[in-house]
This record gives structure tokens, C-alpha cells and sequence, in this order.
């Protein structure tokens, strides 16, 4: 819950881009991290976020890599449990971060999501949220049973048109990152 809302944080801050070409001939390399257990494909050489907190019942890690390129976002993270994992464990993880989404973006245009579908053998969701002014952002979120996942990218509502007079396509950018994120859990 809290790397959304850093992540939330991050999108639409006014941090200064990575840029990489105008035309965006983006530049796509394998990332991994085995202390959060995740790997993917990023344009942009993330930056760690690392959190720990609480002891009781155990200590809660958080693992958080972003990057940006072309003021498009991306961010990866990881986050075990508070308590045992249990039934509700799924249940109480995704309505965590749909909450999340639906509150902290303002005016939502439109919030999509497809459920019931595995990802590396784990329940997942995807999201796809459009953001009054036309910002993007897709979402997939993993629970096994020692961790939540998240890969997440999006655009700011200022940038979708740069984008288009770019010919960015960012359905095919969000699918290529997406698509390549795998959960290297031991």
C-alpha cells in the first residue's frame, strides 16, 4: 500500500526526466532483484527504495525500484506480510490497492481490471486507470503467499499528447514492461 502511494507520489511529481532520445528508441534491459524477488524489462536504470519497518508480528520489507524516461514512470516493488498468509490474504491485497487507486488519483475517467488470472503460477490483477486529462496508468499486482508484487507505469496528464505528437504508442510500451515481469521467489 505504501509503495502506491510513493509511486503516486512519484508520477506526479515534477522531478527532473532521464531523457533519452526524442524519438524514444528506447533502450530495453533485463533488471533483477533478487532481495525483492522480481525481474523485468525497463528503458531506465531504476533507483532503490528500500523500507523497513515495524517488528511485531515480523518485520515488513518493502522493496521499490522507479525510473523514468521521457516522463513516462515505471516501478516495480515488493512487500511481504504483516501476518501470516491466510485466505484473506488475496482479498485484503487487492482491495488495499484498488482502494488506493480509486481515492488518491482525484477524477478517474475510467477503472478497468481484469481478475482471476495467474502470473508466474500466482493470482494476479491487472488495472488500467484513466485520469481526468487524460493520464494513463497500468498496474499489475501479484500475491503469493510470502509476498505482494506490483509493476506499475504511467503517464501524466501533460504528457500524453507530447507523446502522441511523438508517436508513442503507450499501450505497447506499458504491455513490453509488463509483460516481461517475472517473480524469482525462491
Amino acid at each position: 500500500m505504501k509503495n502506491i502511494l510513493i509511486f503516486l507520489l512519484f508520477i506526479f511529481s515534477t522531478a527532473s526526466c532521464q531523457a533519452q532520445k526524442s524519438d524514444l528508441n528506447l533502450q530495453w534491459k533485463e533488471f533483477e532483484s533478487k532481495e525483492s524477488g522480481m525481474k523485468v524489462s525497463l528503458p531506465c536504470e531504476p533507483k532503490k527504495y528500500f523500507k523497513s519497518f515495524q517488528d511485531e508480528p515480523r518485520p515488513i520489507h518493502v522493496y521499490d525500484f522507479s525510473c523514468e524516461v521521457e516522463r513516462i514512470k515505471f516501478l516495480i516493488s515488493s512487500k511481504n506480510y504483516m501476518d501470516d498468509f491466510n485466505k484473506n490474504s488475496f482479498k485484503q491485497t487487492f482491495e488495499a490497492n484498488e482502494s488506493i487507486l480509486k481515492t488518491m488519483f482525484g477524477a478517474i475517467e475510467s477503472f478497468n481490471e481484469k481478475k482471476d488470472f495467474l502470473t508466474n503460477g500466482f493470482t494476479s490483477k491487472y488495472y488500467e486507470v484513466k485520469v481526468k486529462g487524460s493520464g494513463k496508468i497500468n498496474l499489475l499486482v501479484i500475491v503469493s503467499e510470502n509476498r505482494s508484487y506490483e509493476a506499475m507505469v504511467g503517464i501524466t496528464p501533460d504528457n500524453d499528447k507530447r507523446l502522441k505528437d511523438l508517436k508513442v504508442n503507450f499501450e505497447e510500451i506499458s504491455k513490453k514492461f509488463i509483460d516481461s515481469f517475472q517473480i524469482i521467489e525462491k
